[in-house]
């Protein structure tokens, strides 16, 4: 049962001390390579129709980071803030890094954030080149979905995943009870983001979403998230040393952004912490509360792979579409959505060849770039887990992890 929260001191935060039903089986699956393009923002039962049906659980981005703890910054990492551009300006009308950052001090205390939170948070604050090098090369906007995924849905990914599953098996079930969301997707995006949490985000939170704070690509974005930072010091939600991230600013075993988890993060073992960092209780709910709380649907599955003919999409055209469903309206690409059985009509078939199953649910069709003929039916549960990653290589890696996991969690 969840009980009310409560922080912790600001002393802890100060010090460092530690806070402490229809079955069915997985889709098929393959990869192949297509991109999310949002409309607007940056990129920022039986088991008789396996993959269509959900598995009733238990009879703005979330920040989420697929790569592996980063290496130390090297000297050539770090922008020195008393010199060059950084002190006399960057040429570009916008204000040195120093100067930037007395101005998130001067607004940091109107907002009546304690002056020694803000001391112990931004005193030796870095701007870090690195991480203004990695934002502008995210691995799910520059590789191509089987590099993507050989990396992400490995074997040992899987096998490692199957092992976690059995061992927290009992408490996944009862956190997909309270949220509604299949055990098999909490433990897949679990798996994505910190490999079953045994990756340990490598930065200084401060350093990273400073940095990209006082970059302009991102800049008000960053800056939101920076101030949600201290106010999680600040209400000693958690303790500075706990507030390692990635280098996009993500924390804890579910990569939350500060913002997520301010609004998501959930108390489940109910110690009055909202525990990301060590409680598993904590993170699994917090993942589940993201998915739930993005329009998740336990009664469905993500998609499945098919083979798709040529002239599909006019085809398509030719049809009156359903309703894109859920978050899928955000999205240029999944705009083209038809019922199951109208892709059945036009010659779309599952990846083995047989037909599709005659459930009417609306679904939208990814076309493998490099092989026209193959690609992925998708339902709204694909573009609800795109609110916590909107890319179409992170989606589909969490969809098809989960369906590996699935005779571990069904």
């Amino acid at each position: 049962m969840r009980l009310t929260r409560s922080p912790a001191m600001l002393f802890a935060v100060l010090t460092g001390l530690a806070l402490g039903p229809v079955l069915s089986g997985p889709a098929d699956a393959w990869a192949g390579r297509q991109q999310a393009t949002p409309q607007s923002a940056p990129p920022t039962a039986p088991q008789s129709e396996p993959g269509e049906a959900g598995q009733a659980p238990g009879a703005e981005t979330g920040g989420a980071e697929t790569d592996s703890a980063p290496q130390a910054e090297s000297d050539a990492d770090v922008a020195d803030p008393t010199t060059g551009a950084a002190a006399e300006g960057v040429g570009d009308g916008r204000p040195s890094f120093a100067q930037w950052l007395a101005d998130v001090r001067a607004e940091a205390a109107k907002r009546g954030i304690d002056q020694a939170v803000v001391d112990a948070a931004l005193g030796d604050v870095k701007q870090l080149e690195r991480v203004v090098r990695r934002d502008r090369n995210q691995a799910e906007f520059v590789e191509t979905y089987q590099h993507y995924l050989d990396k992400r849905v490995s074997d040992w990914r899987i096998e490692k995943g199957r092992e976690m599953a059995a061992k927290h098996g009992d408490l996944l079930r009862e956190v997909a009870a309270e949220y509604n969301v299949q055990p098999r997707f909490i433990a897949a995006i679990w798996g994505m983001e910190t490999n079953y949490g045994l990756v340990d985000p490598g930065y200084r939170l401060f350093d990273a979403v400073a940095t990209l704070a006082y970059d302009p690509r991102r800049s008000g974005f960053y800056r939101r998230e920076l101030f949600a930072a201290l106010e999680i010091l600040d209400q000693g939600y958690a303790t500075l040393d706990q507030m390692k991230s990635s280098y996009g600013g993500a924390m804890g075993q579910p990569q939350f952004l500060p913002s997520a988890y301010l609004r998501l993060a959930e108390d489940f073992d109910g110690d009055g912490r909202r525990n990301i960092w060590t409680s598993q209780a904590d993170v699994f709910a917090s993942i589940a509360n993201y998915l739930a709380r993005s329009g998740w649907r336990s009664d469905i599955t993500w998609g499945r792979a098919v083979q798709v003919p040529l002239g599909v999409r006019t085809a398509a055209a030719k049809l009156d579409p359903a309703p894109a469903p859920g978050r899928c309206a955000r999205y240029k690409s999944l705009k083209q959505t038809l019922r199951i059985e109208q892709w059945q009509q036009i010659g779309v078939r599952k990846a083995d060849g047989s037909d599709l199953p005659g459930r009417n649910l609306a679904a939208a069709l990814i076309i493998d770039d490099d092989r026209p003929e193959r690609g992925w039916l998708v339902y709204q549960n694909f573009c609800t887990t795109m609110a916590y990653n909107a890319a179409f290589k992170y989606a589909l890696g969490v969809g098809l992890l989960s369906d590996k996991l699935w005779p571990v969690l069904r």
